[in-house]
C-alpha cells in the first residue's frame, strides 16, 4: 500500500523521534522511502556524443524509515538517440542521453527510490542536455627572423600552411574555432605575436555545451644584429667661409653625410654637432663636426656602454683669398658750422667681405690736414670717424684687415667750406599805416632785424632782403595789403648761406582809405525774397601762389545790405558769404510738410535752393530718407546729427543751375583787378534743412488765429485728454511738453491723430517730449474730438504738477492746408463742462468707437481708394507704405525677394483710417524687385517694391 508523501514523511519523522518504535517497525516493513530529486539537472554530453547519468546522482536527500537500498531511473518518454543509446522508459540504474536530445528541451525523468523491503516511491527530475566540450590542437609554435616578411591576414587564415590550424574532434557538430591575435613585437620587430584558438559549445550548429582553447606563440628574433660598419665623411678644406658652405646637403659626395648597410631590423639615428672657430691655424674657420649613430634596437639610454651607439669626428677647415672691399671711399664736401668755421667730420666706412662681419674686422685711419704729405692724425682700432677739422681741404686714408690674412686701403679728399646758414633773430610784429595820397608805404628789411648773427660772417655784414634775392631789401605795401601781412625776411652771409625768419606786419588803414577805392555792394536774401541779415560778407586777396587771404569782412544789415572794397589793385579779389546759426534754427514740422508732398508729388518742390535745403543725407536729392532724418534731427533737438550743423549756403543771384539740379557756378564769386564789377553782386541763401525758407520771418508776425486745445484727466484710462477746441483742417502739428517727472519712453496715444513712436522723442535728461505730426493730405479736425492721449507714470489730477505746455523745445503749433502755421493755445478743461470726447486712445490700448466717425479726407487721388501706396518707387534709401484700415486691428506686413526668400516680418497695430510703415536700405540689403504682402483684417494685398542704388 501507498500513502501520500504527507503521511509517509510524517510517519518517518515519528520513527526518527521514537528510535524503538522505528527497529519495531521494520519487522513486516511496508512503508515506501520518501523520494525527493534534483528539480532541475543539465547534463553534458562526453566527447562521444554520450552522456550515462546514474538514478542516484539524482538523488537530493531520499529517506526510509528504515533505510533507502538503491535508486532507478527511467525516461518519462523514449527518447531518439541512435542503437546502443538506453534512451527508453524502463527503469535501471542509469539512464544515458545523446546528441538528438541537445536542444530539444528538458527531458522528464522519473527517479525510483526502493528500501530494503522491496517498497519504493518516485520523484521527478527536469534534465537539460548540452554538447560536451570538442578536442582542440593547436599548431606548433613557430620561430621567425625579424626581417621575414608576411601578410598580417595569414595569421586569420584557416587554409595557410605556414602558421598552421588547430585540428579538432569529438562532440555532437564539428567545432567554430576563433582566434584572436597578439602583437608583443617592439618597434624593432623583436618580440613574439600570440594566437589564441577558442570553440564554442555546439560548433557551427550553436546549441549549449562548453568550449575549449589553446595558444600558438611566434617567437620573431634578430639572427645578425646591426655591427656598426659604416663609412664615415673624409675631413674636408675649401674656399669660401659661408655656413650654409658646410651643410652636409652642399657639400660634395664622400664629405656629406655618413652611409651604413641594415636591415628593417634596426632602428638607425644620426645627428651632428658642429663647434666653429674663427681665424685660427691659418684659415677662416676650422669646423669640429662629431657624428653620432645610434641603433635604437641596441642601445639602451640608461645603460649607453652596453653598445649600440658609434661617434666619429669630422673636420672641416674653410680659407678666404679675398680682399675687405670699401664702398664709400669718395670725396666729401663738409659744413663749417663749428666755431672758426670749422667742420665736424663724421664717416663710417662701408666694408663688405666675403668672410669675416663688420664687427670682425679691424679698422685704421690717418688724415693729412690740408693734403700737404703729412700724417697729422692717427688711430688704431677705429671703425670710425668724428673729426673736428679746418677750413679746407684734407686727405683721409682708410685700412682694413680682415683676420684671414688679408687687407685693403682707400684715400679721399674732405673739404670743409662755410655751409652753415646765418641765425635770423626777427621781430615777431610790427605795424605801419599807409600813407593817404596813394595808400602805399616801404618797408625795408632791416628794419625786422632783431640781433641776427653768423659764425663766419659779422654782424654788420650780413645782407637782409624780402625774398632769396639779396636785392629785395625793401617792399613797397598797398591797400591790398591791408591787414595783417605775414612775411618771410631772408638773412644771408658772406657765403651766400640763408636763412629766414617768419615775422608779420600789420597794414593800418587810418582813413579810411582803401574800401572807397573800390567799393563792392549788394543785397543777401532768402531764395524767398526775405532780406539776411548778420551774414559775413568776406573779402578775400588772392595771392600768386593761389593762396587766398581774408582782406575785410563785414556783416550784412537788417535789410539785406553790405558793402565791402579795396584800394589798388595788385591782386584779383573774391566774395564769399557765410553765416552761423543754431542746427535747427528755422526748421519746423512745417519743412516736414513741404518735404513730404514733394516726395509723394502732392506739391514738389521747384526752387534749386529748396530742394538742396531738403537734400539732408547729400545724396544729390529730395528723398524718404531725408524725410526720415530731418525728423529724428527736429524731434531730438539735433542730438540725432551727432554735433553735425545745418549750414547755410549763399550763391550768386546770376548763377545758373543744371538740368540735374546742380549749380553752373561757383558760389565763391571771382573779381577781377583789372575790371571790377560797378552792379551790385547779390547773394541768395538757403539753410539745409529749412525747406520752405521761413528762418528769417518774425514768428509774431503771423496770423493772429490760434487753435486751442483743452486737457481733461481720466480717472478711468489714468491720461489726460487732449481735445480739439475748434473745427479745423490740418496738414501736421508740433508739441513739446515739460515733463516735471522722469519719462522713459514716449508717453503718446493716438487718437484722431495717428501719433506712433515714429512721431516722438523723449529728452529724459531735459525732462522734454517732443511730437511731430504731418499728413500728406489734409486731415478733418471736428470740435470735441479726442486728438491724442497723455499717459505719465504717475497719474493725478491736473494741476499743473505733471506737465507743462510752456516749457517746450520749440514752438506748439498747427499748420493749416495753405501750410501757414499758427499757434496752439493749451488750457485745463473745467471739470463742470460737458464736452463729448469721440475717437480716442486711452491707457496705451486703441478703444473700437461705439458710434460713426468721420473718416479722414484725403485729396490727393492715390489715397483714394482701399489699395495701399508705396513711395517713392523706385526707392534709393527709404520710402513709405501707406494704407487705409476701417478700425484698429492687428496688421501684418511681410516683404520677399523674386526668389520667395522672407527679408521682412512685422506685426503691427494699424489703426482706423490712414497708416504708414517705413521701408529703410536696411531692410532690403540688395537692391532689384521686391514683393510685399499686406494682410489688413480680411483683406490681403500685394504689391511690388523696386530699390535702386
Amino acid at each position: 500500500m501507498r500513502y501520500p508523501l504527507f503521511f509517509s514523511t510524517l510517519f518517518a519523522s515519528l520513527l526518527i523521534l521514537n528510535p524503538s518504535a522505528q527497529a519495531s517497525s521494520c519487522y513486516g516493513d511496508y512503508t515506501p522511502p520518501v523520494a525527493i530529486c534534483d528539480a532541475h539537472t543539465v547534463v553534458a554530453l562526453g566527447a562521444d556524443g554520450v552522456a550515462t547519468v546514474y538514478a542516484y546522482n539524482l538523488d537530493d536527500g531520499s529517506y526510509d524509515n528504515c533505510a533507502v537500498d538503491h535508486f532507478k531511473a527511467a525516461r518519462m518518454w523514449p527518447g531518439w538517440c541512435p542503437y546502443g543509446v538506453v534512451d527508453d522508459t524502463q527503469f535501471r540504474p542509469y539512464v544515458q542521453f545523446c546528441c538528438e536530445d541537445v536542444g530539444a528541451g528538458p527531458i522528464w525523468i522519473i527517479v525510483r527510490v526502493f528500501d530494503a523491503h522491496g517498497n519504493y516511491n518516485d520523484c521527478m527530475v527536469e534534465v537539460t542536455v548540452q554538447n560536451g566540450p570538442s578536442d582542440l590542437h593547436c599548431p606548433y609554435d613557430k620561430t621567425i627572423y625579424c626581417d621575414y616578411w608576411f601578410d598580417w591576414n595569414d595569421l586569420y587564415d584557416p587554409w595557410n600552411t605556414f602558421f598552421g590550424w588547430p585540428t579538432t574532434g569529438g562532440g555532437c557538430n564539428d567545432p567554430n574555432v576563433s582566434v584572436e591575435v597578439h602583437d608583443h613585437r617592439n618597434s624593432c620587430g623583436i618580440g613574439h605575436i600570440k594566437r589564441i584558438f577558442s570553440t564554442g559549445g555546439g560548433g557551427y550548429g550553436g546549441g549549449y555545451g562548453y568550449g575549449n582553447s589553446c595558444i600558438q606563440y611566434i617567437w620573431v628574433v634578430d639572427y645578425h644584429p646591426f655591427n656598426g660598419y659604416i663609412n664615415w665623411p673624409d675631413h674636408y678644406t675649401a674656399d669660401g667661409c659661408h655656413m650654409y658652405d658646410i651643410h652636409p646637403d652642399h657639400l660634395p659626395y664622400g664629405y656629406g653625410y655618413p652611409t651604413w648597410s641594415d636591415d628593417n631590423c634596426s632602428l638607425i639615428g644620426y645627428n651632428y654637432e658642429d663647434q666653429v672657430f674663427e681665424f685660427v691655424e691659418g684659415v677662416c674657420k676650422k669646423i669640429l663636426r662629431t657624428w653620432t649613430i645610434i641603433d635604437w634596437c641596441q642601445f639602451d639610454p640608461h645603460h649607453p656602454y652596453y653598445g649600440g651607439i658609434w661617434t666619429y669626428l669630422q673636420v672641416i677647415k674653410l680659407v678666404d683669398h679675398s680682399k675687405p672691399q670699401f664702398e664709400n671711399c669718395y670725396d666729401v664736401i663738409v659744413n663749417g658750422e663749428e666755431q672758426d668755421c670749422k667742420g665736424r667730420f663724421k664717416h663710417h666706412p662701408v666694408v663688405w667681405d666675403e668672410c669675416t662681419p663688420f664687427d670682425k674686422l679691424t679698422f685704421d685711419y690717418k688724415i693729412d690736414i690740408y693734403a700737404n704729405g703729412s700724417y697729422d692724425i692717427i688711430k688704431h682700432g677705429h671703425k670710425y670717424i668724428d673729426e673736428i677739422l679746418p677750413s679746407g681741404k684734407h686727405k683721409v686714408l682708410w685700412f682694413v684687415d680682415d683676420n684671414c690674412g688679408n687687407t685693403n686701403s682707400c684715400w679721399f679728399y674732405v673739404t670743409v667750406v662755410d655751409k652753415k646758414p646765418p641765425t635770423p633773430i626777427c621781430f615777431a610784429h610790427l605795424s605801419t599805416v599807409v600813407m593817404p595820397i596813394g595808400g602805399m608805404v616801404t618797408i625795408w628789411a632791416r628794419d625786422f632785424d632783431a640781433s641776427s648773427f653768423d659764425n663766419c660772417t659779422k654782424a654788420n655784414q650780413l645782407k637782409f632782403s624780402f625774398s632769396p634775392n639779396v636785392y629785395e631789401a625793401s617792399r613797397t605795401f598797398t591797400c591790398d595789403d591791408v591787414g595783417l601781412v605775414p612775411l618771410q625776411v631772408y638773412v644771408t652771409d658772406l657765403g651766400g648761406n640763408q636763412a629766414y625768419c617768419n615775422t608779420f606786419i600789420t597794414i593800418t588803414d587810418n582813413g579810411p582809405i582803401c574800401p572807397e577805392m573800390n567799393p563792392l555792394t549788394g543785397d543777401v536774401q532768402m531764395f524767398t525774397a526775405e532780406a539776411v541779415s548778420g551774414a559775413e560778407v568776406a573779402l578775400y586777396k588772392i595771392m600768386p601762389t593761389g593762396e587766398e587771404l581774408l582782406d575785410m569782412m563785414r556783416e550784412s544789415a537788417a535789410d539785406g545790405t553790405y558793402k565791402v572794397g579795396f584800394g589798388t589793385t595788385q591782386y584779383n579779389r573774391m566774395l564769399d558769404v557765410t553765416k552761423e546759426s543754431e542746427p535747427l534754427a528755422g526748421i519746423t514740422t512745417l519743412d516736414m510738410v513741404y518735404l513730404q508732398q514733394h516726395i509723394l508729388g502732392i506739391a514738389p518742390l521747384t526752387h534749386p535752393a529748396a530742394l538742396r535745403a531738403a537734400d539732408i543725407d547729400g545724396s544729390g536729392r529730395a528723398g524718404v530718407n531725408d524725410l526720415l532724418k530731418l525728423r529724428d534731427a527736429f524731434l531730438s533737438g539735433g542730438r540725432t546729427l551727432n554735433g553735425t550743423p545745418m549750414p547755410w549756403e549763399f550763391y550768386p543771384s546770376d548763377c545758373e543751375w543744371l538740368p540735374n539740379g546742380e549749380p553752373a557756378c561757383d558760389f565763391k564769386t571771382f573779381v577781377d583787378r583789372n575790371n571790377p564789377p560797378a552792379e551790385p553782386i547779390d547773394f541768395i541763401g538757403y539753410k539745409l534743412g529749412d525747406i520752405n525758407g521761413d528762418i528769417m520771418q518774425d514768428p509774431s508776425q503771423r496770423s493772429a488765429r490760434s487753435f486751442p486745445i483743452t486737457v481733461k484727466y481720466d480717472e478711468s484710462a489714468q491720461a489726460y485728454l487732449f481735445i480739439a477746441g475748434e473745427d479745423i483742417e490740418i496738414l501736421g502739428m508740433q508739441l513739446s511738453l515739460g515733463m516735471n517727472s522722469s519719462v522713459s519712453k514716449s508717453p503718446f496715444t493716438a487718437g484722431e491723430l495717428n501719433i506712433t513712436d515714429y512721431n516722438c522723442y523723449v529728452d529724459s535728461e531735459k525732462r522734454v517730449v517732443n511730437m511731430s505730426w504731418t499728413s500728406p493730405s489734409s486731415q478733418a479736425i471736428s470740435r470735441g474730438q479726442g486728438l491724442f492721449s497723455l499717459s505719465l507714470p504717475e497719474y493725478q489730477a491736473l494741476q499743473g504738477t505733471q506737465f507743462s505746455w510752456n516749457k517746450g523745445a520749440y514752438r506748439n503749433e498747427v499748420y493749416l492746408t495753405d501750410r501757414t502755421a499758427i499757434p496752439v493755445e493749451i488750457s485745463a478743461l473745467d471739470s463742470e463742462q460737458n464736452v463729448d470726447i469721440e475717437g480716442f486712445a486711452t491707457n496705451g490700448q486703441i478703444q473700437e468707437l461705439e458710434n460713426t466717425v468721420t473718416q479722414r479726407s484725403s485729396s490727393y487721388p492715390a489715397f483714394a481708394g482701399e489699395e495701399p501706396f508705396f513711395a517713392p518707387n523706385p526707392m534709393v534709401d527709404a520710402g513709405l507704405l501707406y494704407f487705409r484700415s476701417d478700425r484698429s486691428q492687428e496688421v501684418n506686413f511681410e516683404v520677399f525677394t523674386s526668389d520667395q526668400k522672407l527679408v521682412v516680418s512685422r506685426e503691427i497695430l494699424g489703426l482706423r483710417g490712414l497708416n504708414e510703415i517705413t521701408i529703410s536700405s536696411q531692410d532690403l540689403a540688395l537692391v532689384g524687385v521686391f514683393v510685399y504682402r499686406l494682410t489688413v483684417g480680411d483683406k490681403t494685398y500685394t504689391g511690388k517694391i523696386i530699390r535702386v542704388d
